[in-house]
Order: structure tokens, then C-alpha cells, then sequence
């Protein structure tokens, strides 16, 4: 309306002008954001004055935008930022050229590159967005934003995104490619550094969908893409794939894990010896352009069918999806996957096949379960060729994995008991028995294979203990968990005379005559085994005791704390320091070309200790009991009266090597302060306590 801009100048100008210069910040950018939404300021009804002029007040607000890009606090900077950007955008014939290549110069080569603030950074990226919109600015825009590939591996996350929003928007114009601005090398390097299923790494996985996973082409075009993505890239190839369930329809997605599977089982007859090239990019490139199909790249198309039906296994389950359910379930057969497995002879490959089939149902391949079964009960023993190569912590996770999709806890656990429960069985053998195990080579009638099978059987369990898929469904299977609980309470009287060794305490009548066989037979259990038998206990019970909500001083609590008070801090406190060596290991040590074998520091042998280890850990379990109220505050109490008496001895070589427990322990303990307020707890001189403990 006629005499609007006018009236609007005449408002803003005693005051606007003013605030864009006071010393406050808050001030200026509300200023700032006032006057990006008054722009144009301007007497529409001064006819005097020429627009060419210098001091011409639009020339001025020009001016002042670029003081605002200047200005030296950052939620200033990001107001100029977007206001220039909003001006140029609607306004970009008024702008004159030479205006909006500085302010444009100013923002790609000194605010996107702002070390002290990346907010601005990324403002400039959302603005460009903004600039963008207008047709007229792309050809400018367009030379300029090469420089700011770099800024695609920001160690800020929101300026990493910021800028894969631009590339987006970029995708689907016609004046400017993409990949023109970030190298494809970039983005898929980019990508192998995001965390998975990430909201960058999914617009990565966006942007670069048309290039390598062409869903509107033929399958053998798609297969080909995703081959030559493999590669270049192996692991970042599969990380791609795995999210394009994100940006592709359903049913494609499905048809694309049929057509990896076909080219395996097609293909496998036809690989090639990978030759021995020397180390270096022209052997990769020599490699990636030869187009062999090689063993690497069969694990990596494996690899790649495991990770796709992974990010889409919740949705092939929902039951409007059965029609690509069966189809893809008419292409991974029984015969398919025992082929596989038995082709791969690689530990990766094989690890891929056990992936695949973890989706597929049980009652689908029986043969291969039946497979799977087998190759779980032999890989107790990590020195047999029964555990086909997958009998590493890795290879047994998979297996575990696939046997609880496939219903099989109950069976598992069955089984680790049993070789958990080995040395135990093994210590009270008949001595002759013994001696016929140690020297038999053969199987499980080893000696080194039950001990083998036992620490198996302790690392898978707490595999599952730190599965959050599997941990649930393992804390269900009452009987077998019973099971598994009394062969490692077994252990305790084992553990209690090994402590006893070592700390030169006077033995125990009761806890010897308990077990007598196991205790004098103490080469069965290496203090690793003793201490991952403990470990795992003692977070058993704290898994059962959250099982049941409301539970507080459950009784398996209450005797791990009177082991504690009763058996383990008072070998502690008797011990006079001297670190007692077993006596097979020594002998064993010094078998070796006669020599005496080099003293260990006295920081590596507390390391080693395994009473220093058992009480470190214990105050970790009691530390998370409390937090997690389990106890009473009598228990609490007994428990500080404990470690108090133990930091009253101010023993330095235990107090060294518990106190990042002891740390946290106290700190569970101060937050129960109220709780112990109804008793009367032990008194000290802070000063003088502290001082002397750290001293």
C-alpha cells in the first residue's frame, strides 16, 4: 500500500539503527532478526535521492548485513547468516552482483568455516538451502560450493547433517550434481565413519541410492551395481545396503536379497584363486576392474544378504508381507544353505551362511539346524575340527544368536551347563581317571578339553548375560538357569581355598571338607577360570534378583556379602603382601631352557592377583546392588562396615588396585545416606583418614 514503506522507516529508524550496535548480544540479535524482516527499508516517496548513490539507506542496510556476518557473537553470526541468506533468496534481482558475491564469498569461505562456533556452520549450510530455491542464484551458487566438500567430514554431527540436507536438495535439481560438489569417494568414505542406522548415515544411504542400488532396473543391472560397490568397499557396501530398506519400497528390497542369494549359489562354482598382488591403491583399483568373483567377494555378497534381511526382518514377519516372505523363503532352501556353508571354507564365510539362516524358520532347513546343532556342541573345543572354524568368541556369538531365534535356549543352556560343571566333574574324578584324561589326546576325554569347554561355556554365557536380544529369553528358562547357578556356586569352595593359597591364610576345615577332592586337585581351575566363574555369578544373581520386582535382600545377595565379610576381606587383611605363585605354573616357568624366568613388575602381578581381582569386582556388584536397591539398609550398612574396616588397614597394595571400585561404592553409599541416618556408623577424621590413604 501507498506510503506503508515510508511510514515503516520512519518507525524503525530511531531505534533499529541504535540497537544494531549496542554491547549486548541478546539485543542485537533481536535487532538483527527484526531488521532481516522489515528488509527493504526505503522511502518508496522520496524521489530526491538516486538508488546509485553510495549512502543510499539501501546501500547502507547492505552495509549492515555485512557487519552482522562480522559480528563477534555466534547467535548474532547465525541470525546474520540466515537473514542474508532469507534477503538474497527473495530478493536476488534487487541484490546488486557484486553484493551478493561478497556476502555469498563471506559465507562459503569464512563463516562455513567458523572453528569457535558450529551452529554458524551449520546455518550456513541451511541457508545456501534457502539461496538455492531461487533459479536465478544457482549458477553463481554453483561455482562456489565445491569448496565446501571438506566440510562433509565436520567432526560436528549437525554440521555433517546440515550438509547432507544440501546435497539432497541438490539431487534433485538439474543445474547442479550432487556429487559435483562431494566427491561419491567422499560420501562412501563418509559413510563407512557414521554409526549404523544413524540419521546421517540413512541420507547418505538416500543420496547415493541411485547409483548403486538401481530398484527400477532389471535384477541382474541391481546385482551388477551392488558387485561393483563390493568391491571398492566391502564393509561400507554393506553398510549402505543395509539401509536402503529407508529409502526403497518393501517388496524391491526383498526381490534384491533373492537376487544376492541366486548370484551365490550360481556363482560359486565359478571362483577365482585370488592372485597375490602387492599392497597398495593400484592393486585395489587392478582389482576392482578386473571383475573377478573371488572368495572375498562371495563373503562380502553373504555378508550383505545377512545385513539387508537383518534391517528388514521385522517388517518380512508382519503378515501382510507373506507373500514376499514365501517367495523369498522358495529361494533360500535346506540344500542352498548346507551347500554354503560347506563351500565357504573361510571363518567369515561360514559366519555369514549362520547369519542367513538365523532369519530363515527352523522347520524350513532341518538338515542345516540339525548342522548348526552339531557344529554348537563341538565348539567347546576350540582345538577340533567339529567347530568348522567358527569356535571364537565371535563364531559362538553367531551360533548362540542362531540358536535363540530358532527356539533352541533351552537346549543351550542345557549345554553349558554341562561344560561348565566339566572341572568341577573332572577335580573329583578317581586319580588314576585323571591321570588317563591328561594323557589321552582324543575329543572330550581330554583334560585340556573339558577346561576348554568350561571357559567356553563361562564367555558364551555372559554373552548372553550382555545380550539385550537374548538376555530376556534366558532369564525365562527357570530349570536351566537353576542348573546353571548350582554348578557355579560350586566353584565358590574352590575359589575360597584358591584365595587361601594365595594369601598364606590358614585353610579352612569346613570349606575343604565340603568338596576335598576338588580343592586338592587345584590344576583343573587356572585363576582366569575361577575369576570369569565368580564374575559371572555374582551377575547372575544380580540378573535374577531384577527379575523379581520388589526383591530385596534376596538370599543369594545376602551369602555372596557373607563371603565377602567371611571369607575373601579377611585373607585380604592377613595377607602379608608376598605374591604367592602356583605351584605348576612356577615349575612350568622355569622348565623352559632351564632359566629362570624374568620377575613381573609388582603393578602386573596385582593385575594378575586373583583375590585383588575378586574384591575389585565384588565392590562393582555391590556398588550396582545398591543403586539398584536390592539391599536394606542393614545390608547397606554391613557392607560399608566391610570396606570400611578394609580402608582401615590402609593397606596400599589393595586399596591401589580396588579404589576405582571403592570409588564408586562410596559414591552409591553417600546417595544412601539418608537410608543409614537410623544408625550409628563408624566415626573418622576426615582430614587425617583421607590423608593418610592417599598418601
Amino acid at each position: 500500500h501507498k506510503g506503508v514503506d515510508s511510514m515503516l522507516l520512519r518507525l524503525y529508524q530511531p531505534i533499529l539503527w541504535r540497537s544494531l550496535k549496542v554491547a549486548n548480544p541478546t539485543v542485537r540479535r533481536n535487532a538483527a532478526a527484526l531488521f532481516v524482516d522489515a528488509f527493504p527499508l526505503e522511502d518508496s516517496e522520496d524521489t530526491t535521492r538516486s538508488r546509485t548513490q553510495e549512502d543510499s539507506p539501501l546501500q547502507a542496510q547492505f552495509n549492515v548485513l555485512i557487519d552482522l556476518l562480522g559480528d563477534p557473537s555466534p547467535v548474532v553470526r547465525v541470525v546474520g547468516v540466515q537473514g542474508v541468506c532469507q534477503i538474497m533468496g527473495r530478493f536476488w534481482e534487487m541484490v546488486p552482483l557484486a553484493i551478493s558475491r561478497v556476502l555469498l564469498t563471506r559465507l562459503i569461505n569464512e563463516l562455513a568455516r567458523d572453528k569457535s562456533a558450529p551452529h554458524v556452520r551449520a546455518a550456513v549450510f541451511d541457508g545456501l538451502r534457502f539461496v538455492l530455491d531461487n533459479p536465478l542464484s544457482q549458477p553463481t551458487v554453483k561455482v562456489l560450493l565445491p569448496s565446501l566438500a571438506t566440510l562433509a567430514h565436520d567432526n560436528s554431527g549437525r554440521v555433517r547433517g546440515a550438509c547432507l540436507d544440501l546435497l539432497l536438495q541438490i539431487k534433485d535439481m538439474s543445474a547442479i550434481r550432487f556429487f559435483d560438489v562431494v566427491p561419491v569417494d567422499q560420501l562412501l568414505a563418509r559413510l563407512g565413519e557414521e554409526a549404523q542406522n544413524s540419521d546421517l548415515a540413512i541420507k547418505i544411504t538416500t543420496l547415493l541410492l541411485d547409483s548403486y542400488f538401481a530398484f527400477n532396473e532389471r535384477g541382474s543391472e541391481m546385482v551388477t551395481r551392488a558387485l561393483s560397490l563390493l568391491r571398492k568397499n566391502a564393509a561400507v557396501g554393506q553398510k549402505f545396503f543395509s539401509h536402503v530398506h529407508h529409502a526403497a519400497p518393501f517388496p524391491v528390497v526383498c526381490k534384491f536379497v533373492g537376487f544376492l542369494f541366486k548370484f551365490l549359489v550360481k556363482y560359486k562354482g565359478r571362483v577365482e584363486e585370488e592372485d597375490a598382488q602387492p599392497e597398495g591403491e593400484q592393486a585395489q583399483e587392478d582389482d576392482q576392474d578386473s571383475g573377478k568373483i573371488t572368495v572375498s567377494l562371495m563373503e562380502a555378497v553373504a555378508g550383505t544378504i545377512a545385513r539387508v534381511w537383518d534391517s528388514i526382518n521385522h517388517q518380512i514377519t508382519q503378515p501382510e508381507q507373506e507373500t514376499c516372505r514365501e517367495a523369498l523363503l522358495q529361494i533360500v532352501t535346506d540344500t542352498t544353505l548346507c551347500d554354503l556353508y560347506d563351500w565357504f571354507h573361510t571363518r567369515e564365510g561360514k559366519l555369514c551362511i549362520l547369519a542367513i539362516s538365523s532369519y530363515v524358520p527352523p522347520d524350513h532347513i532341518p538338515d542345516f539346524r540339525e548342522a548348526v546343532c552339531s557344529v554348537f556342541e563341538a565348539s567347546g573345543d576350540s582345538h577340533e575340527e567339529g567347530a568348522s572354524g567358527v569356535a571364537d568368541a565371535g563364531g559362538m556369538q553367531a551360533l548362540l544368536e542362531c540358536l535363540y531365534r530358532w527356539d533352541e535356549a533351552d537346549k543351550v543352556l542345557a549345554t553349558l551347563a554341562e561344560w561348565i560343571s566339566g572341572p568341577l566333574a573332572l577335580a573329583s574324578a578317581h586319580p588314576r581317571e585323571r591321570e588317563k584324561r591328561k594323557r589321552t589326546n582324543v575329543g572330550g576325554d581330554s583334560e585340556a578339553s573339558v577346561i576348554a569347554r568350561a571357559v567356553m561355556g563361562l564367555h558364551s554365557f555372559s554373552h548372553l548375560l550382555a545380550s539385550p536380544s537374548m538376555r530376556p529369553t534366558t532369564l525365562q528358562q527357570l530349570e536351566s538357569i537353576a542348573h546353571i547357578v548350582g554348578a557355579l556356586a560350586r566353584y565358590m569352595p574352590v575359589i575360597q581355598s584358591r584365595v587361601e593359597m594365595l594369601t598364606g591364610t590358614e585353610q579352612d576345615e569346613d570349606s575343604s571338607q565340603s568338596t576335598p577332592e576338588v580343592v586338592e586337585n587345584m590344576s583343573c581351575f587356572s585363576d582366569d577360570l575361577l575369576f570369569v566363574a565368580y564374575s559371572i555369578y555374582a551377575k547372575l544373581i544380580v540378573h535374577i534378583t531384577g527379575a523379581n520386582p520388589g526383591s530385596v535382600d534376596a538370599d543369594a545377595i545376602v551369602n555372596l556379602v557373607d563371603w565377602i565379610a567371611g571369607g575373601l576381606t579377611p585373607a585380604l587383611t592377613n595377607w602379608d603382601g608376598k605374591y604367592r605363585a602356583d605351584t605348576t605354573d612356577t615349575k612350568k616357568r622355569r622348565g623352559k631352557a632351564g632359566k629362570e624366568p624374568e620377575e613381573e613388575s609388582e603393578e602386573n602381578r596385582a593385575e594378575k592377583f586373583l583375590p585383588l581381582r575378586l574384591l575389585h569386582f565384588s565392590t562393582l556388584v555391590m556398588t550396582d546392588c545398591i543403586a539398584l536397591r536390592f539391599c536394606s539398609p542393614t545390608l547397606i550398612l554391613r557392607i560399608y562396615t566391610i570396606f570400611d574396616q578394609l580402608l582401615a588397614t590402609q593397606r596400599w597394595r589393595v586399596l591401589l588396585r580396588i579404589m576405582p571400585g571403592v570409588s564408586r561404592l562410596l559414591y552409591s553409599l553417600y546417595e544412601q545416606q539418608p537410608a543409614l541416618s537410623q544408625f550409628e556408623l563408624p566415626q573418622h577424621d576426615d582430614e587425617e583418614y583421607f590423608g593418610t590413604l592417599f598418601s
